[in-house]
């Protein structure tokens, strides 16, 4: 893959629904699915969720949508 491409697929305004982007710096969990507590920092630029099945890499990510 070239340096610096975007894999994101070009969507319109329209089709984006002209909402503004959202940077989350960190997150702290208590009590969350399988998390006691937790507490991340994310990088600004680039993150990776990496685990074994089960160690609640998923429920990292619905904690962020919810």
């Amino acid at each position: 893959m070239k340096e610096g491409t975007d894999l994101t697929p070009a969507l319109s305004s329209k089709e984006r629904g002209n909402k503004e982007k959202m940077h989350l710096e960190t997150l702290e969990l208590f009590n969350f699915r399988n998390y006691s507590h937790l507490q991340v920092k994310f990088d600004p630029k680039i993150n990776l969720i990496l685990g074994e099945n089960g160690s609640g890499k998923t429920n990292l990510l619905e904690a962020i949508f919810f």
